[in-house]
């Protein structure tokens, strides 16, 4: 009966229900934040390297980084940059991504509008994104895949929504700046936003338009590569790559996801087992996919369309080179470079929901894979009355008002 209700609700009640569990979801890594530290949730990239060249960076120090094994403190730094400023701050660092999944959310909104979604379900698919397994994985932690994916999406709602201003150039230099220095992964796909969106970005370029943007990309993201040629010779400094030597203490990449699913023993089992745990609902988008270009060859194929099928092949083959392995550990750990990829196949779901008239349907399914979830977290009551006794206030207000 309960199933029943949710269904016929209303678009709006959908929306509230799933902010409802995203703000809860957000309150208990808060409480993980205040109460638990990066040692003793002992996650081994966030120890290695992540918070050890954050420290650096927040002493004055960015060039003399051997004290970081393998030469990863060399890595682009931008995500490490903005967590030493939650150092410098004092703030527990457990909240470095619980602000990152909270932006993401935003621009995810906002990505929602841009595509004619109705402010509902832009909610809803910026909630059903944020709540993946995959990305709250991550939220305690201080590894920046989701600094990565909010600078992805900003980057999309800034192109879709151009302007002819300086100002907007210079707004989408920093954003292309940050994603190339986040990650090495960052080139890649800031290269195929740059081949989908070509006439949108370079058509109405002059002198000083190409100025504001070309000078933030160089100095926020080309900084990292510029330095790692002047040090090593090497602009992408531990990695190896043609002429250029990795750090000789470096573990080279043995298995990439594409030697991993031709040759490891069970490698597309394990791939897909990884997959559907960490995507659930939504694991099944590529084949909604396909079925929609079949449904819209039977109309008129839209340049959105085209667009985002375009840059969901980029994103897709910028993911066969990428680092994976052949254990359930390293496939699910390889999840965290799909966001981009999964992220514009979700849209694309809502778009086609949204011209089939099925709207209603995802919206409901958006909320089953969401509420899945939760069992995840461990129970903690305290947090459980705090969120109802708000959520108890945010109903309350808005009706004592009308009195």
């Amino acid at each position: 009966m309960f199933w029943v209700i949710i269904y016929s609700a209303a678009p709006n009640m959908i929306s509230k229900l799933l902010i409802a569990i995203f703000s809860f979801v957000l309150l208990y890594f808060s409480y993980v934040a205040i109460n638990m530290t990066p040692l003793q949730l002992g996650e081994v990239d966030s120890l290695t390297y992540h918070v050890p060249l954050a420290e650096s960076f927040a002493n004055g120090e960015f060039n003399n980084l051997l004290h970081i094994p393998q030469g990863l403190g060399y890595y682009p730094g931008v995500g490490e940059v903005l967590l030493s400023f939650v150092i410098k701050l004092g703030v527990p660092l457990g909240f470095f991504n619980i602000l990152s999944v909270a932006l993401l959310f935003l621009v995810l909104r906002k990505l929602g509008r841009t595509y004619k979604l109705n402010r509902d379900y832009s909610n809803v698919f910026a909630a059903s994104v944020c709540l993946l397994p995959s990305i709250l994985r991550l939220v305690p932690t201080q590894k920046i895949d989701i600094w990565l994916a909010v600078s992805f999406v900003y980057i999309i709602v800034l192109i879709k929504n151009h302007q002819k201003t300086l100002f907007y150039y210079l707004k989408l230099g920093i954003a292309i700046g940050v994603l190339i220095g986040i990650k090495y992964s960052g080139i890649l796909i800031a290269t195929g936003l740059c081949i989908v969106f070509a006439k949108s970005i370079w058509s109405k370029l002059n002198i000083k338009r190409f100025f504001c943007l070309i000078s933030p990309v160089l100095i926020i993201g080309g900084y990292w590569y510029l330095r790692n040629y002047l040090l090593f010779n090497n602009p992408i400094f531990p990695l190896g790559f043609l002429i250029f030597a990795p750090h000789p203490d470096f573990t080279n990449i043995v298995w990439t996801s594409l030697t991993n699913a031709i040759l490891a023993t069970n490698g597309i089992f394990v791939f897909l087992q990884a997959y559907v745990s960490e995507f659930l609902l939504w694991s099944i988008t590529p084949l909604i996919i396909f079925y929609s270009y079949f449904y819209s060859k039977k109309e008129k194929i839209s340049n959105t369309t085209k667009e985002m099928g375009f840059l969901s092949f980029f994103l897709f083959l910028f993911l066969l080179p990428l680092p994976a392995g052949p254990f359930y550990q390293s496939a699910v750990s390889f999840m965290r470079f799909v966001f981009p990829l999964m992220i514009v196949l979700i849209l694309q779901v809502f778009l086609f929901a949204s011209k089939t008239k099925n709207l209603k349907t995802l919206g409901f399914l958006a909320f089953l894979s969401s509420v899945a979830v939760l069992p995840q977290l461990n129970y903690y009551p305290k947090l459980i009355m705090i969120w109802l006794i708000l959520m108890c206030l945010g109903l309350l207000i808005p009706m004592i008002r009308k009195i």
